[in-house]
Parts: C-alpha cells; structure tokens; sequence
C-alpha cells in the first residue's frame, strides 16, 4: 500500500476534495468492493484525468502505463482519489487481475477487506498481482510515529 504524504498538510483543493471523498469511502467500508471501483483506461494523460477527477468517483482500477511513474501519482493526487488499484507494468488481461483481487473465490469481497485481500494475493507470489499497487490513503490512519536515533536512521 501506498501513502501520498503531501495530503497530510496543504490546503489546496486536491486536498479538501480528498478528505471529502476519504469521508464518503469510510462510510462506505462495509460495501462491495467492486462495486465502488471504476474502470479507467487511456494512454492519453488528459483522458484518464478526465475520467477518474468527478466528485462521485472514489475508487479507480487503473490499466493505463505511463513511461514516467509521476504521471500515474499526478493524476491520482489531482483527483484526489482516496482508493487506487493501478500497475507498473504492462499486463495481458488487467482487468481479471484486478478481479483476483476485488473477489475472494467466487465472492466479491468488502471494501474494508480489500487491504488484507491484496496482501494475501501478493503473498501467494502471481508474478502479475507483484506488479500492482494499492493506494488506500485514509486521513484518519496516520503511521505509527518513528523514534529515530542515530543508529536507526
């Protein structure tokens, strides 16, 4: 999983958008995980901003691969997306990827399962789900606070 740190502080509207549409995703925990996601697809930047930025879209499964990974984080960051599953590299039938991962046998599974569900799939070592990424940032999971010292840096 992935945290976009930058949403933690700031106050631009990406940001507002984003704890906005965090809150909506909260409520919906208890709801069918495929359900919530929706498909977006373009090679073209613009195109896939423009599919995955309204208000009512929480939650996206992302196919496209851009030559630069900052694209990918730009547009998610833009639209302020709470919930992503996306790739890093080009796979054949994506989208049934993604469905190993949204289902658990023939199942669809919560939306609050989804985080175990991923680390299970990874962990069961599918060269293709090692290729995808979960982006889940909930405002109100903080990371543990790190005590750094000199020898632990």
């Amino acid at each position: 999983m992935i945290r976009c740190s930058d949403r933690l502080r700031g106050k631009s509207s990406p940001v507002f958008q984003w704890r906005e549409k965090a809150n909506i995703f909260n409520n919906q925990s208890e709801e069918y995980a495929n359900s919530i996601f929706v498909l977006a697809s373009s090679d073209n930047q613009k195109t896939l901003f423009d599919q995955v930025k309204h208000e009512d879209v929480i939650a996206v499964k992302i196919t496209s691969v851009f030559e630069k990974e900052e694209v990918l984080g730009k547009i998610i960051f833009k639209s302020a997306l709470p919930l992503a599953l996306c790739t890093r590299k080009h796979i054949p039938d994506i989208e049934d990827e993604f469905n190993r991962i949204l289902k658990n046998e023939d199942n669809d599974i919560s939306l609050k399962e989804l985080p175990s569900q991923f680390k299970n799939k990874k962990a069961e070592g599918n060269k293709n789900i090692n290729h995808l990424c979960l982006l889940w940032d909930d405002p109100n999971l903080l990371p543990p606070e790190q005590l750094l010292t000199e020898n632990k840096l």
